[in-house]
């Protein structure tokens, strides 16, 4: 009896994580500031409803020591994202890139003028 809980169980858990989040059609950017825990990504996550199982997330992030190598940065989640590929992005630093163009010629404060307007830019 116990041996068919257990089984339940562990098959459980891998439906779950191999499970895509609840990631709308056009994506999801998960923001992830500076000094950021995962608990603070998989609560914003949740917040949003993309998570099912925010514990699950937070248990193998632990786990495998994930938890402590994500990297701020705005994220861009694909729908059919996993727990797992979500992960595996925060820790690879995968982030959304953002591009200013400026034009020839000008000066300095010109330039930091143009970078100054730009709200992405920190």
């Amino acid at each position: 009896m116990i041996t068919v809980l257990v089984a339940f169980a562990v098959g459980e858990l891998r439906n779950r994580w191999a499970a895509p989040l609840m990631i709308p059609e056009q994506g999801f950017i998960l923001r992830v500031a500076q000094g950021d825990s995962l608990q603070t990504a998989v609560d914003s996550m949740n917040t949003a409803g993309i998570l099912t199982c925010p514990k699950l997330v937070i248990l193998y992030g632990r786990w495998t020591g994930l938890d402590q190598q994500i990297k701020p940065g705005e994220y861009f989640l694909p729908i059919n994202s996993t727990a797992q590929s979500m992960l595996m992005q925060l820790q690879s630093g995968d982030v959304i890139t953002y591009q200013v163009t400026l034009p020839e010629g000008i000066t300095l404060a010109m330039a930091m003028d143009i970078l100054k307007q730009e709200k992405k830019l920190k």
